[in-house]
């Protein structure tokens, strides 16, 4: 029966293109939300109307356009999907996906670290993704943050709120407006407030105020009310960190919450991945390998006991180190070429046998993925097993026993034998090894940290001068939970038996895991031996990606860019016209050497780079006591003095110049053309 008024039919539905709204589901500053129906396919949309921006300006909107289609090529797991942009009458409009319950700002009230770690870990996946392809958020919150009826997140707005910038600074209807701000008070970076470049670390800015609003339980600041002040206190007040507000607090889980708090770009982490490696140590920490089977974000209680496990995010590469010292000074990557597959062997009759390094079933390629550098492809592992798989049809395996070394555990069949010394030994020292021998086939495995490794192979130089034959690269391959080199086939000299050898960078070293294969039995022991070291599990250290490291990278970006600043202060010491001249611009340019190199001395470069960091930090302080006694002479006008150490100085930068053309050798450059 209708109990509406007889002879009045309902109004029809707002139409906006195709669509038809259904409700309003919310609505903020510029915009709001409807609920609408997709006509031509029938299925719900959400369509955000930015009815703020109407100006009735066609550049202005097409410009607005083309920077939301940035976002639209967004592809993730953990990104709301754009569906369509389009124009009304000069409003713009952006219909996307339809994420049922709403954003994240309901279950900020109740803290339990493993939903937090299953938000935290979404998130940096969808910003990982949207840092490889050079697009920041600028406005992520907790409202931004959607859940899905699944009880996983995705990250909402990518790119509104640099096309409102633009919007705001081209409409001389609101650049006339005072007090405007582009952007969450709350949650705002202080190089953002600033008006300074905004990069990745802007949302992990963003993301560590929502990490401490989840775990504190309320966001900093929150005793002002006016946004201007919370404003000036972002760039200004030091955020406590979440322990000094709450005592029960993880200590590690608050140092790394201040981390991203951090007021300084350059203090937090470099990027996504690095974030939630450091923050997934801590939480296998405290809730064990498992934690995901709780970590699903819930409405209520499960309406089944049985558990329904949070898949790992999809994490995208982190961007390539620079490749020249020019493009250390602008910034710009070009794209990583993949490395293609080694053909596979041809058998005894003929015809090519399957490639060894299949690829890995779906989630666990996911996952993988996140550690190899971008476009790297598996490649066919040592004596047909592959690498962290069982070979299919030997289900039966021996029985195991784990062993633990120096950041690393392994599982080894508990036939092989412990072994204190070994002819392997000596020509690969390892701290804390792990040393086992099969004693059937006499074979060998030996596994630790390797101290000298160094160098674009990450392997010690004693070890590799010792070889027949040198090798140019390492095969990157999956080993365990991440990437590794493998050198197969090396044999040194003197030596009968080839070994296989696995490099994996970390932060703590190259953790080396050696199999030599004896004369007899070789590929039973070889086989046994791969499937071991595919057990590999990192710990007390975390795992470095192949490589250049983009964190590094972003440290020379500020050494080389302080260096070439400092060339107008070496022109205006070449044009002095008096020894107080001179001596004032030298002690100029021994601060600005000497800062870079202290930079420097607090960077984290991965193994492959550590000799030559320390290589350029001592040419640099070279230079920087040169240049303080080149001052001290002038000021003396002793001459002789001041010419013997600006001989000296010069043969430091030509150290560091040398240094930098190593680095770019190893990837950090092009080679020379």
């Amino acid at each position: 029966m209708n109990d509406g008024p007889v002879g009045l039919a309902d109004p029809p539905p707002r139409r906006v293109g195709r669509y038809e709204i259904i409700r309003e589901l919310g609505r903020g500053g510029m915009a709001r939300v409807h609920l609408a129906r997709q006509v031509n396919l029938n299925r719900e949309v959400a369509l955000k109307e930015l009815s703020g921006l109407h100006v009735g300006s066609p550049e202005l909107a097409s410009r607005f356009l083309r920077e939301s289609q940035l976002a639209g090529s967004l592809n993730h797991p953990n990104v709301v999907t754009v569906l369509e942009y389009l124009e009304i009458e000069s409003t713009p409009y952006i219909a996307m996906e339809y994420v049922a319950r709403g954003s994240l700002r309901p279950y900020l009230r109740h803290f339990d670290l493993a939903a937090f770690a299953g938000v935290m870990e979404g998130v940096l996946a969808g910003l990982a993704h949207a840092a490889s392809r050079s697009i920041v958020h600028r406005d992520l919150k907790p409202e931004n943050i959607l859940v899905t009826g699944e009880g996983r997140i995705k990250i909402a707005d990518f790119g509104i709120a640099k096309a409102t910038e633009v919007a705001v600074a081209t409409t001389q209807a609101f650049a006339t407006t005072t007090g405007t701000i582009i952007g969450t008070p709350q949650y705002m970076s202080p190089e953002q407030i600033l008006g300074k470049d905004v990069s990745t670390a802007t949302d992990l800015y963003s993301l560590g105020v929502i990490a401490y609003e989840y775990v504190v339980g309320r966001a900093p600041f929150d005793d002002t009310s006016v946004p201007t002040a919370i404003l000036m206190r972002h760039v200004n007040e030091t955020i406590p960190a979440p322990r000094d507000v709450n005592a029960t607090i993880d200590r590690e889980l608050s140092a790394w919450i201040a981390q991203l708090l951090v007021k300084d770009p350059s203090g937090r982490p470099q990027d996504p991945l690095e974030a939630w490696e450091q923050l997934e140590e801590i939480v296998l920490r405290l809730l064990g390998p498992r934690w995901r089977r709780s970590a699903r974000l819930t409405d209520s209680a499960p309406a089944s006991d049985a558990p329904q496990p949070l898949t790992p995010a999809e994490f995208a590469a982190p961007p390539s180190a620079v490749n020249s010292i020019q493009t250390i000074l602008t910034g710009e990557v070009p794209a990583v070429q993949p490395i293609a597959p080694e053909p596979a062997p041809a058998s005894s009759s003929g015809r090519a046998t399957p490639n060894a390094m299949a690829a890995p079933r779906r989630g666990a390629r996911r996952r993988r993925a996140a550690v190899l550098l971008a476009g790297l492809v598996l490649i066919a592992a040592a004596a047909g097993f592959l690498i962290g798989h069982h070979s299919p049809g030997n289900s039966a395996q021996a029985a195991t026993v784990t062993a633990h070394g120096d950041h690393l555990n392994l599982s080894i069949p508990t036939a092989w034998r412990t072994l204190r010394h070994a002819p392997m030994d000596t020509h690969v020292p390892l701290t804390g090894p792990v040393l086992r021998r099969d004693p059937r086939s006499g074979g060998e495995l030996l596994a630790g940290v390797d101290p000298q490794a160094q160098g674009k192979l990450l392997l010690p130089p004693g070890f590799v001068d010792q070889l027949v034959k040198r090798p140019t690269s390492g095969d990157p391959v999956m080993l365990g939970a991440g990437a590794a080199y493998r050198y197969q086939n090396l044999r040194l000299k003197g030596e009968p038996d080839p070994m296989t050898v696995f490099a994996v960078p970390t932060t703590a070293g190259v953790i080396a895991v050696v199999c030599r294969y004896p004369s007899t039995s070789a590929a039973q022991f070889a086989a046994a031996c791969v499937r071991s070291a595919s057990t590999l599990r990192v710990t007390g250290t975390r795992r470095l990606g192949l490589g250049p490291q983009p964190a590094y990278a972003r440290t020379l970006t500020h050494v080389v860019t302080a260096l070439t600043a400092a060339a107008g202060t070496v022109r205006q010491l070449d044009r002095a016209a008096s020894p107080k001249a001179q001596a004032r611009f030298c002690r100029e340019l021994s601060r600005q050497v000497r800062s870079t190199a202290s930079l420097l001395a607090g960077a984290r470069p991965g193994p492959d780079a550590a000799a030559l960091n320390t290589e350029l930090i001592r040419q640099l302080r070279a230079a920087a006591d040169g240049y303080a006694t080149m001052s001290a002479a002038a000021q003396e006008n002793h001459s002789k003095r001041y010419n013997v150490a600006r001989v000296r100085t010069e043969r430091a930068l030509r150290g560091y110049t040398d240094a930098i053309g190593s680095l770019r050798s190893i990837g950090y450059g092009m080679p020379n053309r």
